[in-house]
């Protein structure tokens, strides 16, 4: 398979720092859609003001460049305290960032990044801040001036619902993605491994290729070593194998089944090819489902064996026994290339790791193969195993002083590493989420309560003619709930889109998942319901005595 190397090292890193950035993205809008509705608030309330200085002489433009100035004043400073938070929190980012990139830990804030950010801020501000400033600049002198124009509809009404709109499509996108991550880390997390990840050390031992030149010397070095490893107390077994799980996606062979003419589309055999020592499989806790592990039967004298899993007989055999049958390895047409015997089937092993399904596999005698390949060492212990780690060490020194010893990790730290990158995704995604979620339902407070603000006079009238409590406060929630269900409808469309984009960042979940949407839906609703009910309140305590006097 012949790939790019930049996609080899980076793997699907590209796709989640994209989405990442789109979710950045999307807590931007949000945020500037606050400021454009404050400014919008604001221009509303200093219609009298603006229309003194028309009058007196000030053009539209001047008024718009006094608007748009005070805009750039809350950029400037925005962009100021989010610098030294940057800054300042480089180091917690540094644990965000894959560890497949190369170089992450050196990456730090740059003249490049530096202006990025700046010119994205003085964007977002003429953006969102000439938009307020042009509509509150087109002013009706008369209208203005009067005392009576308390009400302010029309275009910069919509315009605040049209940005309340757009926050909670947005929000409702981002609540979606975080919802899939979650799930995905969720069903990752309870993969059956195909064995007890618990209380197993391992590490990786290389052999020179010129001091181990022969299989005796291998087998040697094998046999000793989990002989002393076996008399450190907490050892309850040990083994050796080509490879671990979680270790390598590959290490394959291809075979043919004695007496079986290869099908169509089995023209081609390929299954896993791992070999262990006779306690390996043991010590890893694989569960047998049909014959016997590889044991000290299996001698270099002995019938050659192999056990294959579950996915291996399922495929070759779906409706009968595989015990008994031979596999024919290498030189197929050669009649002195063994035949090999299954002596046992064991249930799946996660080989390749917790998001690739399982793959055929065989596992071979270290005894009956050339060339051994003792790659790893691997014990299951009564205790926690990373207090025996020293002392493994010395056993296999006592063996061979000058035997390198390297990755001494628990088989634990291994499934937390596969589910290490969608963890760091899922956190930032959710705290995305979490602050957009926040953001929009504090511009939903702020419209409501500005809504409520202007209506006071109609709202008092409406008590007088004796509408109770409860009608008056649905009334200011219902404006809310048709603001937020636009939104969503919205949302929806956006999140189908959207979550596409992110199919290589799952794992057991559809991109398309209509339950995900529905569950960011109705915690939207219960936050939009959340942030109507000061607003309906304040409605509901409106004095009509106190509005028809002041009328």
């Amino acid at each position: 398979m012949v790939i790019p190397l930049r996609d080899e090292l980076v793997g699907s890193t590209g796709t989640a720092l994209l989405v990442l950035l789109i979710a950045a993205g999307f807590v931007l809008f949000i945020a500037c859609a606050n400021v454009a509705n404050l400014l919008l608030i604001r221009g509303s309330q200093s219609r009298h003001e603006l229309a003194v200085r028309a009058a007196l002489g000030a053009s539209r433009r001047q008024i718009m460049r006094q608007l748009t100035a005070e805009s750039l004043v809350l950029c400037g400073a925005g962009t100021a305290l989010g610098l030294i938070l940057s800054v300042t929190g480089m180091s917690a980012l540094q644990k965000l960032i894959p560890a497949s990139l190369v170089n992450a830990s050196a990456l730090s804030i740059d003249g490049l990044v530096l202006g990025f950010t700046i010119a994205l801020s003085l964007a977002s501000c003429v953006l969102f801040g000439v938009l307020p400033a042009w509509r509150s600049s087109q002013l009706d002198l008369n209208e203005a001036l009067k005392l009576g124009g308390r009400t302010i509809t029309g275009a910069s009404g919509r315009l605040r619902g049209a940005f309340v709109v757009a926050q909670v499509a947005v929000t409702l996108t981002l609540l979606t993605g975080a919802g899939l991550l979650v799930q995905t880390l969720a069903g990752l997390r309870s993969v059956d491994l195909g064995f007890p990840s618990d209380h197993i050390l391992t590490m990786a031992t290389p052999l020179s290729q010129k001091t181990y030149d022969t299989d005796s010397k291998i087998v040697s070095f094998s046999d000793r070593v989990v002989s002393q490893a076996l008399r450190i107390p907490g050892v309850r077994a040990a083994g050796f194998a080509s490879d671990l799980p979680f270790t390598s996606i590959g290490d394959t062979s291809g075979f043919v089944i004695e007496g079986r003419a290869p099908s169509p589309e089995d023209r081609f055999n390929d299954a896993l090819y791992r070999e262990v020592t006779a306690g390996y499989l043991a010590a890893l806790g694989a569960q047998p489902v049909g014959g016997r592990l590889l044991d000290e039967r299996d001698a270099a004298d002995a019938p050659p064996a192999v056990v294959i899993n579950e996915t291996f007989a399922r495929h070759y055999w779906p409706a009968s026994n595989p015990l008994g049958a031979k596999l024919i390895l290498g030189k197929r047409s050669d009649p002195k290339t063994p035949r090999l015997t299954i002596v046992g089937v064991i249930h799946d092993v996660r080989e390749r790791g917790l998001q690739l399904d399982p793959k055929p596999a065989m596992y071979l005698p270290f005894r009956q193969v050339e060339r051994p390949g003792a790659a790893y060492l691997l014990v299951r212990t009564a205790v926690d195993p990373a207090s025996i780690a020293k002392n493994l060490q010395r056993a296999i020194w006592s063996v061979d002083p000058q035997q390198p010893v390297r990755s001494i990790r628990t088989m634990e730290d291994y499934a937390r590493a596969e589910t290490a990158a969608r963890n760091r995704q899922a956190q930032v995604l959710t705290v995305f989420s979490g602050l957009a979620l926040f953001l929009a339902a504090l511009g939903l407070y702020g419209v409501l309560a500005y809504a409520v603000a202007q209506r006071r006079r109609e709202i008092g009238i409406r008590r007088a003619f004796g509408a109770n409590t409860l009608s008056v406060a649905a009334m200011v929630a219902r404006q809310g709930l048709a603001l937020t269900s636009l939104g969503l409808l919205l949302g929806a469309l956006l999140a189908l889109a959207g979550t596409r984009a992110m199919g290589s960042l799952l794992a057991g979940v559809k991109p398309i998942n209509p339950g995900a949407i529905a569950m960011a839906a109705a915690i939207l609703l219960l936050s939009a319901l959340a942030a109507a009910l000061v607003p309906s309140l304040a409605a509901a305590r409106v004095d009509p005595a106190g509005i028809l006097r002041d009328e």
